[in-house]
């Protein structure tokens, strides 16, 4: 798998966000990318998932420039996001919530689509809650489950946009547990103002400035400079 981007553009109004990124992720890699608010992070992440369209640029995934619908709806199947937002629905169980998705992903909801959502309510520590509504749960359990969504499908690109945000020691190690899984067969792209958490497990490091991406060598990289309380 490689997902590439080429001389991408975006703008707002007369403000340009995006000026010429390029950007190849490999299958497998995990990539982290740093800025201060407002750099054009998450504008990234919409363009490259059409929510927003770009000025100018290729997508390409499989070594295949996205030009059609078709072809963008195939690469959004194929990707999982995870944001601020767990994408979660408060007024559906645990269980619930990763079945909906389930059939979303696949049509129906298959025995090995039950045991794989059963085995990641298990190892988020969340099985035996698994009948209860989300909006019960706290902002760490929803994360858990938001992350349990997120990988459910194999998913090939994952985008994650500090994904670690509100999750207790357990959480962590849960999430880096599913990390290790889903890098077998993904490439991993991740959003963060603490790059430390990541570094021993990136194999890179960019910096978005002024629209552009900038590489950093974790030999030169500065981690308090982007680290945010």
């Amino acid at each position: 798998m490689t997902f590439e981007v080429v001389d991408l553009h975006r703008s707002y109004g007369s403000r340009a966000i995006l000026r010429g990124v390029n950007f190849i992720l490999n299958q497998g890699e995990l990539v982290c990318l740093m800025g201060e608010n407002g750099a054009g992070k998450t504008t990234f992440i919409d363009t490259v998932l059409s929510r927003v369209a770009p000025v100018r640029g290729e997508i390409r995934f499989h070594d295949q420039v996205l030009t059609t619908t078709e072809d963008r709806l195939h690469f959004i199947s194929r990707t999982a996001v995870l944001g601020h937002d767990a994408g979660v629905f408060p007024d559906l169980s645990a269980e619930e919530n990763l079945r909906f998705f389930e059939r979303a992903y696949h049509g129906s909801l298959t025995g090995e689509g039950k045991e794989r959502i059963s085995e990641l309510l298990s190892r988020a520590g969340l099985y035996s809650r698994r009948h209860d509504f989300v909006r019960t749960f706290s902002r760490g359990m929803r994360q858990k489950i938001g992350i349990c969504r997120a990988v459910l499908h194999f998913p090939e690109v994952v985008f994650l946009d500090e994904p670690i945000t509100a999750l207790d020691s357990a959480g962590v190690d849960f999430f880096f547990e599913i990390l290790s899984d889903i890098r077998r067969t993904a490439g991993v792209f991740v959003v963060t103002h603490d790059p430390s958490v990541f570094r021993g497990e990136a194999d890179g490091f960019i910096l978005l400035a002024q629209g552009v991406f900038s590489p950093r060598a974790k030999s030169d990289l500065n981690l308090k400079a982007y680290q945010r309380a």
